[in-house]
């Protein structure tokens, strides 16, 4: 119950500034909805096609070809993603990775 003469005139305050974060600055142009983002707010470029039945979702960056998405006509989706840079894909079921523990010798005993 103390709080509140000091929370309150500090509410009032934060509150125009919270209220001009929900706009767009001027100038600026909005992400469509659903849209991934890389790093810098970049928009990759996708590319869909089909192979026969087959739909393939190929994701550029700056024309470089880092992730394929692929829906065979039977079964589950699945990624091929680039992890190095290099052109060698690695096949995944999920869009994200599986995480990679480290395995660093701290010490022996």
């Amino acid at each position: 119950m103390r709080a509140w003469p000091v929370l309150l005139p500090i509410l009032m305050l934060s509150a125009p500034a919270l209220a001009e974060g929900i706009n767009p600055p001027p100038g600026s142009t909005p992400v469509p909805d659903g849209a991934p983002t890389l790093k810098g707010g970049n928009i990759p470029q996708i590319t869909i096609r089909t192979e026969g039945k087959t739909k393939i979702e190929e994701f550029r960056y700056h024309g470089q070809l880092y992730m394929v998405k692929v829906y065979p006509p039977h079964g589950k989706p699945y990624y091929l993603i680039d992890l190095n840079g290099q052109g060698q894909f690695t096949r995944f079921d999920g869009p994200i990775p599986r995480v990679l523990v480290p395995q660093w010798v701290i010490g022996t005993f």
